[in-house]
């Protein structure tokens, strides 16, 4: 089961390890996941995770997922998705 969450700063490890399983990924690193969860006027963080066996999602640490997106003055931007290449094709993006 997939839940979606706001990211917390305790995700910002496994996200950048997320990331970096990606080798054409432009790189946000540990700094530009920080600003952006900082920022919650501008940014909307989120991570998709998963639970295990029916249990809670925030039991399980693994994240599937992310997306950031921006909301400006009148439009709303997509900055980033990544999903993690077991979660491809699974309804995760």
């Amino acid at each position: 089961m997939i839940s979606i969450r706001l990211m917390v700063e305790a995700d910002i490890t496994r996200i950048v390890a997320l990331e970096n399983r990606w080798d054409y990924l432009s790189k946000w690193g540990e700094q530009g996941y920080r600003a952006a969860i900082t920022n919650p006027i501008i940014y909307y963080c989120f991570v998709a995770e998963v639970g295990t066996d029916g249990k809670c999602a925030e039991l399980s640490n693994e994240i599937a997922g992310l997306a950031i997106l921006a909301q400006l003055f009148d439009h709303s931007e997509l900055c980033n998705i990544i999903v993690a290449p077991e979660y491809l094709s699974k309804g995760v993006g």
